[in-house]
């Protein structure tokens, strides 16, 4: 017991810090919610021009399919007329006139 005594008075004491919760708010991030709403759901609040752009590329890339389609099966028609012996007796007359609807 003499031991832990001494020890304890060997011991220096500091000086209790008192320790405090301060809680402070912050305005909200406006442009974090803009984003995570864009994000989140971007069918209905993505900007406009978005919308817009999407919708044009995604028929440019439909029209662009049927395109390519029709101009392998042309390209097919012709390589079969080539191979064809009896192709030589026949007319062939191709539309080239794309269809406007």
């Amino acid at each position: 017991q003499e031991l832990t005594l001494a020890a304890i008075e060997a011991v220096p004491t500091y000086e209790r810090i008192p320790f405090m919760e301060v809680e402070n708010e912050l305005a909200p991030d406006t442009s974090a919610q803009i984003f995570w709403l864009k994000n989140r759901k971007p069918e209905v609040y993505r900007d406009q021009s978005f919308k817009a752009l999407n919708e044009a590329q995604a028929s440019k890339a439909i029209e662009d399919a049927r395109k390519a389609h029709a101009d392998a099966d042309m390209a097919e028609f012709k390589a079969k007329l080539l191979n064809d012996p009896d192709a030589q007796d026949r007319t062939v007359i191709v539309d080239d006139v794309p269809d406007t609807d």
